[in-house]
């Protein structure tokens, strides 16, 4: 498998600039409040990519790592919220390297794991949603804005709008 750059991995390895570059992009949203939201979650991440946390290097999620992960996702329900709560702790965070040219950066905090969802087209990163989740006793709570589930054309294949 060919990786190549990802624009969102030279960003946030790159604390130096202050200007997002030319290759991030917003996805085409139908809704205009959607637009805003995702500028805001973008310089969430960009507050965080400024004070240069350990990202790491990049990892690349394998399918049969995904695999595994899927059968034994009942053993660490178990174990996830006392997971969550330790990497919290921490602040850990990364990029993963999805099939589809996808793109995740995670950061844990506060008790919740935030999660940036990028797909990669021509060369471009295109932010598409943000999530933030935690857990209420032992359920897991997916936090996603209702403008963003609900628009149309955010996960249609279409041009994306810079940002």
């Amino acid at each position: 498998m060919l990786i190549k750059e990802r624009p969102i991995i030279s960003w946030l390895m790159n604390s130096d600039s202050d200007i997002l570059p030319n290759g991030i992009l917003l996805a085409g949203v139908a809704n205009p409040i959607n637009h805003q939201l995702l500028n805001d979650h973008l310089a969430e991440l960009n507050n965080i990519r400024i004070h240069e946390p350990e990202w790491g290097l990049p990892e690349l999620l394998m399918p049969s790592f995904e695999e595994v992960m899927k059968k034994s996702a009942p053993s660490f329900e178990k174990v996830m919220p006392q997971l969550f709560h330790e990497f919290s702790e921490n602040e850990e965070c990364g990029i993963l390297l999805c099939k589809g040219n996808v793109s995740i950066v995670y950061g844990f905090g506060g008790d919740k794991l935030h999660i940036w969802y990028f797909t990669e087209q021509n060369g471009k990163s295109i932010f598409n949603f943000y999530t933030s989740n935690d857990f209420v006793g032992d359920q897991l709570r997916v936090g996603i804005l209702n403008p963003i589930i609900n628009d149309n054309a955010l996960f249609k294949v279409s041009s994306p709008e810079k940002s």
